[in-house]
């Protein structure tokens, strides 16, 4: 079942929930309790639908709200920056490979300038995200507990969502920050399955990688929960 997922309820947000909800499971966050309140009352805050168009809408219980919330907060401080850094730094040993992986998807013309590109783009990817042994090693170590932490809150079941019976803003964070590292077909670093330019570390933890549960529940969330690219 296709599943679309709207981050806050405000003018725009909530009445895209309203209409796709006809069409298809949807899901609406916000941040702003007020908010949340007001949709729980089966009142629009911005005043845009009629009280009756909110009848059909399925509350979530605050005390899951909280908790998809608290994981997002965790997969986005840990896995995002960790996952990036780690692998930046194992594409910048090896000039040319982070800017030829970065346009493999535009069109020719760019693509063929990346001995062009190369040293300034990489050069902001160092500065940016501290490229040097110590930080890659941290991100490297921050990989596992990453995987850990998913497999830990999923019971090693790969069709088990992160908080309840149903994706949430957890999910979707997970499994689009762990993204780049799984490279699960349909998404957009597909390509690094075959990509030459990827280097021999990644391509070494990504096969040690893909016996885990947590590589499952990532390729299962793309699979199952995300419309494929076309």
């Amino acid at each position: 079942m296709t599943t679309v997922a709207v981050i806050g309820l405000g003018y725009v947000g909530l009445p895209l929930v309203v209409a796709f909800g006809k069409q298809m499971r949807t899901i609406g966050f916000d941040i702003a309790e007020s908010k949340v309140e007001s949709c729980q009352r089966g009142v629009d805050p911005s005043r845009e639908l009629a009280d009756e168009e909110l009848e059909e809408l399925h509350v979530v219980d605050r005390g899951v709200e909280h908790r998809a919330l608290e994981l997002e907060a965790w997969f986005g401080k840990h896995a995002g920056r960790a996952i990036r850094q780690w692998m930046y730094g194992e594409l910048v040993r090896k000039r040319g490979a982070a800017t030829k992986v970065f346009l493999e998807r535009y069109p020719a013309s760019l693509r063929g300038l990346s001995w062009l590109l190369a040293p300034l783009f990489e050069l902001g990817l160092r500065k940016q995200y501290r490229l040097d042994e110590a930080g890659i090693a941290r991100a490297r170590a921050t990989v596992d507990e990453v995987f850990d932490r998913l497999e830990q809150e999923t019971a090693s079941d790969p069709s088990r969502y992160l908080v309840g019976d149903a994706l949430s803003i957890a999910d979707i964070a997970a499994a689009s920050l762990i993204g780049p590292l799984v490279a699960p077909l349909g998404s957009p670093w597909a390509s690094l399955r075959t990509e030459p330019e990827v280097p021999a570390p990644i391509q070494a933890l990504r096969a040690a990688l893909s016996t885990r549960p947590g590589w499952a529940w990532v390729e299962a969330r793309y699979r199952d929960d995300r419309r494929p690219r076309a």
